[in-house]
């Protein structure tokens, strides 16, 4: 086994800068989940650690090795797809063995790993099938089993449970946990789903404009972003976060006014006002700051309110039971203790939840 490791890595299309020498560092045997938006370098991130695209400049290694310049088949990877990439004319055991076929190992070694493979992976009783007669969840086992075949030094995969629907995707996301724990190999997951990110990962990075924002775990990601972006890309709903000013000692945004703990060692020109919707309290009027309804969203047990307070707008999150009707006056209220605050010019954090 092995960490990876980027250093300084860059990446340009022409005078495109899709990754701007950014620093990552996977410990051996973890996996991290690199979290962002479409188009933010995610893919490309990946396919320089496959060998599939080469940094415009910087170094990239696993454990002691620099394999910058190796090819694909030197580095002792193994990479999922989001497209699973099964040949259709052979079975499961013949599309888990291929790499291993390909390199002459002995038949029944190549049994006896294929087997133990499918196992790990949970396709065991699919081996004589072929990718046509395989669901969705089935077809990633397979190629999540391929990728175990090999026993490589790091796995590399990209977005490989986006194509399945929702139950299923849970239940591989479990099941993906559960094989990276048991054989403990070095991972890098790529996902937009900030839900999958939090789940999986030991260590969550995010990435946005081909920048790293923050590492850390899911905790610490969730309950201490970096800036803004981190704020409102990770949580679902992500967090409120809106225009303040600081006056006479509170923070003030709109009706609100919030006396937050440390606000005198805050020195910005403008602030942000950040808040997450779970702990945005809806009442009848009369109880908080008087604000409408806008929209309601009902999903599942929860219900997504979304309220007017004069120039603020805000999404909370109430029980679907207790969701107020569209276009009603309610109580909203905000504790300081819940409170974030950032930097309106730079996004970045200045104080967070006491």
């Amino acid at each position: 086994m092995a960490g990876l490791s980027y250093s300084g890595v860059g990446k340009r299309f022409g005078d495109v800068h899709v990754l701007r020498e950014l620093d990552l560092e996977i410990p051996d045997g973890s996996l991290m989940t690199l979290l962002g938006p479409s188009g933010s370098g995610k893919t490309t991130l990946l396919r320089i650690a496959a060998g599939l695209e080469s940094p415009t400049g910087g170094r990239v290694s696993m454990g002691d090795r620099d394999v910058t310049e190796l090819p694909p088949a030197s580095r002792d990877v193994a990479m999922v797809f989001q497209g699973f990439a099964l040949f259709p004319h052979m079975t499961v055991a013949e599309n888990i063995g291929f790499g291993l076929t390909a390199r002459r190992t002995p038949r029944d070694e190549v049994r006896k790993r294929v087997e133990e493979a499918a196992a790990l992976a949970g396709c065991d009783r699919l081996l004589d099938r072929r990718p046509a007669e395989l669901s969705g969840g089935e077809r990633q086992r397979a190629a999540l089993a391929r990728a175990v075949v090999r026993h490589p030094a790091v796995f590399l995969l990209d977005e490989p449970l986006s194509n399945l629907d929702a139950p299923v995707r849970a239940g591989m996301r479990a099941e993906l946990k559960r094989l990276q724990q048991r054989v403990k190999t070095t991972m890098l997951y790529v996902t937009h789903d900030q839900v999958e990110a939090l789940t999986l990962g030991d260590l969550v990075a995010v990435l946005d404009r081909g920048e790293i924002q923050q590492v850390g775990t899911p905790d610490e990601v969730f309950r201490r972003p970096a800036n803004r972006l981190v704020a409102s890309f990770v949580g679902s709903p992500g967090m409120n976060v809106v225009p303040a000013k600081i006056k006479a000692g509170a923070v003030v945004a709109g009706p609100f006014s919030l006396r937050l703990r440390g606000l005198g060692g805050v020195n910005a020109k403008g602030v942000e006002l950040g808040v997450r919707p779970a702990v945005v309290n809806v009442g009848p009027p009369g109880r908080g700051k008087r604000a409408t309804v806008e929209l309601v969203e009902v999903s599942g047990e929860e219900a997504y309110v979304h309220v007017a307070a004069g120039d603020v707008r805000l999404v909370a999150t109430v029980p679907a039971s207790a969701r107020p009707d569209l276009g009603t006056q309610v109580g909203v209220t905000i504790k300081p203790s819940d409170a974030y605050l950032f930097d309106a010019e730079s996004g970045e954090a200045l104080l967070y939840p006491a």
